[in-house]
């Protein structure tokens, strides 16, 4: 009976394919590559002249089934995206032509639900068992990079949440659309004034996905001491006669939905509402979303995700935030414009933070 499900995890990151490896790697014999919907679905051809040393290489799950029955000439693969398979068989197959393990490839800044066509390659190379140091990992910072100026649709979020496609593949993956929520909030894409029915649309996503809640609150935790420093400095520019002393300068992140109970608010109740940090800074609960409310005032205070990210992401003007305007979303997408704006809503000292994450990657 043949067991469709991935096979498990490397542990402690797993080994790489040893380069030498990749050199006797033979093109005959070949085995095809099938693709199926489902049990009883019809097969597509996938590749019918797959190298069956570099099968035995590069995927544990093929190497597995095959030293069971070393007769075999076809592996099935069944119900992951049909278009990301493909995408990591070709990956496979540069890999042996050029001897050596590359970069997969950078697809267009306006490619449909990009993070999402990016995630479909590192599901079927996690389906297939190609080690996730070769592939996955070095994809997902990618998609860490990327995140940071893309904006997904409500749609792409709840679907790295909740889709089971993902659930053998490591958490960082599905994080990657917390980390494109934050980064939209961080630089006003969603924010109260410009975008409420988006926000609301979030409260609801995170009292439904507990991850996402969670998620969300770790980006504070991962950078609490970062945090409470900044906001020892705003504390002291605030006695300068020519800072502004508005209170609301210190709003917290929390407040989505004047009149309503944050997500999450049950279990810990009353978390990030107002100057916490500033009245109580050694006390304040790390998991707050405690930052300024957008403004040219405080657009250089904020937390990062301490996540390093790649500043090289190729990534179009369109497709990008406008840090100084939230921007709602229209058909399921969200508008993006460029960073040709003087307030950055935190990025210079979220830029130090990412150099600083960087260097200790």
């Amino acid at each position: 009976m043949e067991d469709n499900s991935p096979p498990r995890p490397r542990e402690d990151r797993g080994p790489r394919i040893p380069p030498a490896k990749l050199s006797d790697i033979k093109p005959n014999p070949t085995i095809a590559i099938f693709y199926r919907t489902g049990k009883g679905s019809p097969l597509q051809l996938v590749d019918g002249n797959f190298s069956r040393d570099a099968a035995m290489i590069f995927c544990d799950r093929i190497r597995h089934d095959f030293m069971d029955d070393n007769s075999r000439k076809s592996f099935i693969v069944t119900g992951i995206d049909l278009t990301g398979l493909k995408e990591t068989v070709a990956w496979i197959n540069q890999c042996v032509s050029e001897q050596s393990i590359v970069k997969y490839r950078e697809l267009e800044a306006d490619t449909p639900e990009l993070l999402s066509r990016y995630a479909n390659v590192i599901i079927a190379a996690t389906y297939l068992g190609v080690p996730a140091r070769d592939l996955a990992e070095g994809l997902t910072k990618r998609m860490q990079g990327i995140a940071r100026k893309v904006l997904m649709s409500w749609k792409e979020v709840e679907w790295f949440y909740t889709s089971p496609a993902l659930n053998n593949c490591k958490d960082s993956l599905r994080e990657v659309a917390a980390a494109s929520v934050f980064w939209a909030w961080w630089n006003s894409v969603l924010n109260e004034e410009d975008t409420p029915e988006e926000l609301d649309t979030l409260e609801e996503l995170r009292s439904r996905i507990p991850k996402l809640d969670g998620d969300l609150h770790d980006w504070c935790e991962r950078n609490e001491a970062e945090v409470k420093k900044k906001w020892e400095e705003k504390k002291k520019a605030r006695k300068d006669p020519n800072v502004s002393n508005d209170p609301e300068d210190f709003k917290g992140w929390d407040t989505i939905g004047i009149g309503k109970t944050p997500a999450g608010s049950g279990e810990g109740g009353g978390f990030d509402t107002g100057d916490i940090f500033e009245d109580n800074p050694g006390s304040a609960a790390p998991g707050a979303w405690d930052v300024p409310s957008a403004g040219p005032e405080n657009g250089e205070f904020g937390f990062d995700s301490g996540i390093s990210l790649n500043s090289s992401a190729n990534i179009k003007k369109e497709n990008i935030f406008d840090p100084g305007h939230g921007q709602a979303h229209e058909n399921g997408n969200a508008k993006t414009d460029n960073w040709d704006v003087e307030s950055t809503g935190g990025r210079e000292w979220a830029d130090e933070v990412i150099e600083h994450q960087a260097s200790t990657w």
